[in-house]
């Protein structure tokens, strides 16, 4: 690893050049909006930042996510700094709740968090998700249910998390295109949640499964949620 004016290079050997990264990339996201290269390797992450220095963190884990299927993406958004666990456990097949994803979506994109409204009258300002849920309603990212609720505490179905998705994404897709992405899953995808699911498999954010299903009614995990969180910083 080197870093030089122009950005960060990768080598294997002298010469080799197998990565270059510059400040040309940008990441989705505010927190890290002077960095263009992110890199976790087996016991640190490398960041590049504006003007080619380097910034090294060391790898943060939990102890129930070794050997995990997502683990190395985990691992890295812990160090990151985005999610957080209890107790040094991260629980990765848990479900994650609505106000814990919008919460998550918040900190990726370094939106402010000072205004308590809501509108959601099953949020009130104490609760520690409201400030993040109130950000979210403000650029419009997400909306509550018919009777002015949000159920912040019900887990998060992969569709409603498709919904979330195709609000911070810039994809636009026709009819036809919709109708051949949703084809590609052999279940039945929920008639108001095609077009968001249709926006979301196109951005390579969310995936079906290898059965070919989308299982879109279906709660999201904790380790699930990580890895299409990823993917858009990533994206």
């Amino acid at each position: 690893m080197a870093t030089l004016r122009s950005g960060v290079i990768k080598s294997e050997g002298i010469g080799n050049i197998t990565e270059k990264y510059n400040r040309t990339t940008v990441f989705n996201t505010n927190q890290w909006n002077n960095a263009y290269f992110i890199d976790l390797s087996e016991e640190n992450l490398m960041i590049g930042t504006n003007g080619g220095a380097a910034v090294q963190s060391d790898k943060s884990s939990f102890k129930d996510v070794k050997s995990h299927w997502a683990e190395k993406e985990i691992e890295k958004m812990i160090t990151l700094g985005y999610i957080k666990g209890s107790d040094d456990k991260f629980r990765p097949e848990d479900s994650i709740t609505r106000g814990e994803f919008v919460t998550l979506i918040v900190r990726i994109l370094g939106l402010e968090t000072g205004n308590y409204e809501t509108g959601f009258r099953d949020v009130s300002s104490d609760d520690w998700f409201a400030t993040y849920i109130a950000s979210a309603v403000s650029e419009g990212i997400i909306k509550g249910y018919d009777d002015d609720t949000f159920k912040p505490e019900n887990p998060i179905t992969r569709e409603e998390i498709s919904s979330i998705v195709s609000n911070i994404i810039d994809i636009e897709l026709s009819e036809d295109d919709e109708e051949k992405i949703i084809a590609q899953f052999g279940d039945e995808v929920s008639i108001w949640a095609k077009t968001y699911v249709a926006e979301a498999v196109e951005s390579g954010i969310i995936e079906g499964f290898p059965d070919g299903s989308f299982k879109g009614s279906t709660n999201a995990t904790r380790a699930q949620s990580v890895v299409m969180l990823l993917r858009f910083l990533n994206n």
